[in-house]
């Protein structure tokens, strides 16, 4: 399973195809992993849940060029209606993203951003992530962000993201 998930991230084997997507296509790469995802029994759902987490959260040199990723695909199956798989990892995503260390270094992130840990987007997705669990303890990390953030790209995106997630995923 571990092996199937780092295909995906790096498209090959069943997740081969997805490199003719190319354009607007390129947009629906996730629903390759989807697919993949809503296939599988309970057992291994619960099981491929907690390995995008391990990875997502991951410090360590196996996982770390994942983290990004891995942390997308968690956020697009949450708004597929998966969270029932990600609300047992609630608190350590919370623990990420209420760190004080991590806040630092969001907010310092350059205007443009990067695609890894130490970039504004993951902390973006993050906490996006988050908001749809309805997490009780991410409003000030949000304010701290908002508040903090030298990147307007980054404060933009976050507010952005707050008036969608209310518009369409909240119940």
């Amino acid at each position: 399973m571990e092996s199937t998930i780092i295909d995906y991230f790096e498209r090959r084997g069943i997740f081969d195809p997805v490199n003719e997507c190319i354009g607007m296509q390129a947009s629906q790469i996730p629903e390759a992993f989807i697919a993949y995802f809503e296939s599988q029994d309970e057992e291994m759902k619960r099981q491929i849940s907690q390995k995008l987490i391990d990875i997502s959260l991951a410090d360590g040199e196996k996982y770390l060029v994942y983290a990004y990723h891995a942390l997308k695909l968690v956020l697009e199956l949450c708004m597929r209606n998966f969270k029932t798989y990600f609300y047992p990892h609630k608190t350590a995503l919370e623990n990420a993203l209420n760190d004080k260390k991590n806040l630092e270094v969001w907010c310092n992130s350059p205007q443009e951003g990067k695609l890894e840990k130490a970039g504004w987007h993951y902390s973006l997705i993050l906490w996006g992530t988050l908001y749809i669990l309805k997490s009780q303890s991410i409003g000030t990390s949000y304010t701290y962000l908002t508040d903090h953030a030298k990147s307007s790209h980054f404060r933009d995106a976050l507010k952005g993201a707050r008036e969608m997630y209310d518009k369409y995923f909240m119940d």
